[in-house]
């Protein structure tokens, strides 16, 4: 993965060659050379629109030559990871492939499945290969050696030798998602693995056992690295975690100094990106962000980082979140490329000063890419591994000028006087100059006035405009629902968690949102989006937040979760009127729910609390006094109150972090549980069929609403596209239902990270 300078002559003539060959193929199928089969019977083109009209198909054809698919291979689940080493000293490379479903395939240069080995009932989540060494000290061993480290959803940690037969005995497990592992090619016997047990681990690679102890952040740590940062021959552990912080470890896993960047660091790569230059760390964020650092060791071992440059959330590069950074010299210029798979599912190439020179669609979220001549044909090959369980070859033949000589011929075309819009411009190219204009002209649409359509249409008939107000009235019948607000909220910070009660005044509903950067908002539904009652600066990213009246006749409270162990209570005037902190480093708390007693008037509410380390705790009041503690097989991350059956108590529903659901009394007893596939992200509970018994809904991060009867068995289920973010059941008339709302059945609505 390392950057350097390669020899490869004749890269312009064999992009010719390319687009040659290229235009040949369409030709043979069917796509003649002449002008008539690029440009439709019925259009006649005056000569200046030919001339431009041309020079975009031009350059578009160049632009079809700058990538070339070699191979693919697609698996039965999301490819989590692609790596390509020469794993059995062959002389050949395996690409080596993770998929979720708990199959690693090992494939030869050309994609033929050369060997696969598979756990099941496991998932798998990260993945590194490392070629068999062959050192005299395992000459004898050499057939057993650990060269493909396997991460699993559940925490555990396995091996593969160079065949993909298990290593007996090697195992570890941080009892969470592995994140990222990492394999230095300095050091091949150490593991470095990134976990959501929010842990640094390392471990020897040819025991599985841990080299020293784990070093604790605050955060999920996402991704690692190792590099000498500091150029003193010597590798540091660069670790990125969620709570905004880069970790640096020595090379025996001791910490040396951590340093704040102010955001989540999702994916994380550090390579010098020119010859002789400094070494840079690049960083992506939660926010649809990348950094370039370099970093500095002063005196004391202290460290900075200097921001090089940023690619904002407000520009428009990436529309996603960037989950795979690498950096390789693929164009031969001496300056290495930097390759991003995004969540957008672009490829996209940036140039060492962040100039987008290429994008390509591969359709779906992109989690691991990894370069390398797979073929020893002297020409860089991109591994991409996607979420539509596809693996992906290409190569390319990229220059810096194709991508913004594309763009600007394009605006070019679209300002001339002989081309009424972009769209008649787009029926005249032919399907595969469409494709890869659009692969690369997708700008956001420019931000308009939400129509309110009912509030005009009732001015217009104020105003005895009544053909456009039964227009609208139409419109907005057909599409049977309008925004409430022209505008929407801004905040400080992405909005986390929300909620709706009574604030300012008994009887009137408001909006209480919390976002990741410390701020609870309350906003008043009824007049808009930027009628702020009161915002308050909490310190911390609000995990969840839920709103309840406390004590009998109070007005409603707010009662957030925070990231840093500590839970707090606003008032409805948003102040603190209490802060409890964890004392115990392991107690995180996720989630929460309100257990008010209306039916006992001089009864205080219940605060019930999940917490990662297994268990739910009971708090009365105003976390006046723990009640209870119920112990739990696994973490809890969502949980919520409810009667199952209408004569029945009161529950308690929890979705743990790895698989499962529970339900337990007040009393601490467990009364069920389903076994599930992956974590659970949300939960509701209601009588959805209106037969006496309440319905749990479910969703899954394995893309699967799930809907249990009151005793936890699967009533059906349904697969969404991604996973599922959450859940609610609400009673929404569509055309075929009856006018009766008792005789229509509730809905139950899914928000699911495909966007829909």
């Amino acid at each position: 993965m390392a950057t350097r300078p390669r020899h490869r002559s004749g890269s312009s003539h064999n992009r010719e060659n390319k687009r040659r060959i290229y235009k040949q193929v369409v030709q043979h199928q069917g796509t003649q050379p002449d002008k008539q089969a690029v440009v439709p019977h019925h259009h006649a083109l005056e000569p200046d629109e030919q001339s431009i009209f041309h020079q975009l198909q031009h350059v578009l054809w160049d632009g079809a030559a700058v990538t070339s698919t070699l191979w693919n291979y697609h698996t039965k689940d999301w490819v989590t990871n692609v790596q390509a080493t020469d794993i059995d000293n062959d002389g050949d490379i395996e690409v080596v492939v993770g998929s979720r479903d708990g199959v690693v395939l090992a494939c030869t240069p050309w994609g033929a499945k050369k060997w696969e080995a598979q756990w099941d009932g496991q998932f798998i989540s990260a993945l590194f290969a490392i070629p068999v060494t062959d050192v005299s000290l395992y000459k004898k061993t050499a057939q057993k050696q650990p060269c493909v480290i396997v991460g699993m959803r559940d925490g555990g940690v396995y091996a593969l030798d160079q065949d993909g037969s298990k290593i007996p005995g090697w195992a570890y497990s941080t009892g969470r998602m592995i994140r990222q592992l990492y394999i230095p090619k300095n050091q091949p016997n150490a593991i470095i693995i990134g976990s959501e047990d929010r842990c640094i681990h390392v471990l020897d690679r040819m025991t599985g056992k841990a080299m020293s102890p784990p070093y604790q952040t605050n955060g999920w740590v996402r991704s690692v690295f190792v590099t000498d940062i500091d150029d003193d021959q010597r590798e540091e552990i660069l670790a990125g975690s969620g709570d905004q912080h880069l970790y640096i470890l020595d090379d025996c896993g001791q910490f040396l100094d951590k340093v704040f960047l102010g955001h989540q660091i999702y994916a994380l790569f550090a390579a010098p990106l020119c010859p002789g230059g400094p070494m840079t760390v690049i960083t992506s964020s939660n926010r649809k962000e990348l950094f370039v650092w370099t970093v500095k060791c002063c005196a004391g071992k202290r460290w900075t980082l200097q921001k090089e440059w940023e690619i904002s959330s407000d520009s428009t590069v990436f529309s996603n979140r960037i989950h795979a950074i690498s950096a390789y010299d693929i164009n031969n210029d001496h300056e290495a490329e930097l390759l991003l798979g995004s969540e957008d599912g672009y490829l996209y190439i940036l140039n060492q000063r962040g100039t987008l020179l290429w994008k390509h669609r591969f359709g779906s979220c992109i989690y691991s890419v990894w370069v390398s001549d797979i073929n020893f044909d002297g020409q860089a090959e991109i591994i991409v591994g996607t979420e539509d369980s596809g693996v992906y070859v290409v190569q390319g033949e990229l220059n810096s000028n194709t991508y913004k000589r594309i763009k600007e011929v394009y605006k070019e075309a679209i300002h001339d006087q002989q081309v009424s819009s972009g769209n008649e411009l787009m029926r005249r190219l032919t399907h595969r100059e469409k494709a890869i204009l659009k692969d690369l002209i997708d700008e956001a649409p420019p931000v308009h006035h939400v129509q309110m359509e009912v509030n005009k249409a009732r001015q217009l008939m104020q105003e005895g405009n009544y053909e456009q107000a039964l227009s609208l009235f139409l419109r907005a019948r057909q599409q049977k629902v309008q925004y409430c607000w022209d505008q929407p909220a801004i905040t400080h910070g992405y909005i986390w968690t929300l909620g709706i009660g009574q604030i300012e005044r008994k009887g009137k509903y408001d909006l209480v949102v919390g976002t990741d950067e410390g701020y609870i908002y309350t906003i008043d539904a009824a007049r808009g989006a930027h009628q702020y009652l009161w915002k308050c600066d909490v310190g911390a990213r609000v995990r969840m937040l839920q709103i309840a009246p406390l004590r009998p006749g109070e007005p409603d409270s707010i009662i957030a979760v925070l990231a840093n162990h500590r839970l707090i209570i606003l008032n409805n005037r948003g102040e603190i009127v209490k802060e409890h902190i964890f004392e115990k480093k392991e107690d995180w708390a996720r989630c929460l729910s309100i257990n008010v007693y209306p039916e006992e008037q001089q009864k205080a509410s219940e605060i019930v609390i999940g917490m990662e380390n297994k268990k739910i705790a009971i708090w009365e009041g105003y976390m006046d006094r723990e009640r209870l503690v119920i112990h739990t097989p696994q973490g809890i991350g969502v949980l919520c109150l409810a009667q199952l059956t209408q004569a029945g108590p009161k529950q308690i529903i929890g979705g743990s972090i790895n698989n499962q659901v529970y339900a337990y009394g007040l009393d601490g007893n467990e009364l069920w549980r389903v076994q599930g596939y992956e974590r659970i992200q949300a939960l509701w509970v209601e009588d959805i069929d209106r037969d006496g018994l309440a319905e749990v809904i479910v969703g899954s991060e394995d893309r699967y609403v799930y809907v249990l009867n009151h005793e936890g068995h699967v009533k059906w289920r349904y697969r969404t596209m991604r996973g599922v973010l959450d859940v609610t059941v609400g009673d929404i008339k569509l055309a075929s239902d009856p006018e009766d709302s008792n005789q229509r059945q509730l809905k139950v609505l899914a928000a699911s990270a495909d966007g829909y």
